[in-house]
C-alpha cells in the first residue's frame, strides 16, 4: 500500500507533464499565443518548484525551460482532473496518472540532450530506489 501511495505522490507532484503544444509549422492565432503566455507566466508552485528542480538537476537551458513550462503546467493540471473524477475508482485514478506520467516523460526526454537524458534515467532511478 505504502509503495502504491509513494509512486501516486510521486506521480502526482508532476515529475513530468502533458501540454498542448502547437506542432511545428501550425499557425496559432493572437488570441491562442497570448493565453500560452498568460499560461506560462502564471505557473503553479508546484511547476514552478519542478521546474527550478530540473533546471538545476539537469542544467537546462532558458530555451528548453520555455518549452517544459507549458508540459509540466498542463500534467499538473490532467493530474488534477484525474484525481477529482469521482467517476473512476482510484486503481482507474493511478493507472491514468501513470499514463499522463509517461507521456510526459517522453515529451520532455525528446528535449533533452543525451547527457541530460541520461542524467534523468539516473534521477528516476534514484527516485524509484527511496
Amino acid at each position: 500500500m505504502f509503495k502504491k501511495l509513494a509512486l501516486f505522490a510521486w506521480i502526482f507532484t508532476g515529475v513530468f507533464a502533458i501540454n498542448q503544444i502547437p506542432s511545428f509549422g501550425q499557425n496559432t492565432s493572437e488570441a491562442e499565443q497570448q493565453a500560452g503566455t498568460a499560461a506560462t507566466t502564471s505557473l503553479s508552485p508546484e511547476v514552478q518548484e519542478k521546474l527550478q528542480h530540473l533546471s538545476s538537476t539537469l542544467g537546462l537551458s532558458s530555451d528548453q525551460q520555455e518549452k517544459i513550462k507549458p508540459i509540466l503546467q498542463g500534467e499538473l493540471s490532467k493530474l488534477r482532473s484525474v484525481q477529482s473524477n469521482t467517476s473512476m475508482g482510484s486503481e482507474q485514478r493511478e493507472k491514468q496518472a501513470e499514463q499522463i506520467h509517461a507521456s510526459t516523460q517522453s515529451e520532455i526526454q525528446s528535449m533533452l540532450t543525451p547527457e541530460q537524458q541520461q542524467k534523468l534515467a539516473k534521477m528516476r532511478e534514484d527516485s524509484m530506489q527511496k
